[in-house]
């Protein structure tokens, strides 16, 4: 419910890229805004990336992964420039959604 942050996020299973359109907010500052995929049965998050700030952002998800992108969910976090420093969320869980087939 909380708009402050809104971002499209689309899957293309063909080439295993996800497409990370920012329509609305931005990280803290200093910070950036880091991708997580959290997969039924995972132990923990797997970073897919980080985003541009201001910019449509396409990510490779690994091929090993990449089955998983479409069954589980994906959460947004702030991180540090560069990305978390521990390959793990260290920022606040900013969103989290799953992908619905259109």
């Amino acid at each position: 419910q909380d708009t402050s942050i809104v971002l499209v996020v689309s899957v293309i299973p063909a080439t295993h890229e996800i497409v990370v359109e920012t329509i609305n907010g931005t990280p803290p500052n200093g910070r950036i805004f880091e991708l997580w995929l959290i997969a039924e049965g995972a132990p923990a998050p797997v970073s897919l990336g980080v985003l541009q700030t201001g910019a449509t952002t396409r990510i490779t998800v690994p091929d090993e992964i990449a089955p998983r992108v479409r069954t589980g969910t994906i959460a947004i976090s702030d991180e540090p420039p560069g990305g978390s420093p521990t390959g793990a969320p260290t920022g606040t869980v900013l969103a989290t959604a799953t992908f619905q087939e259109i």
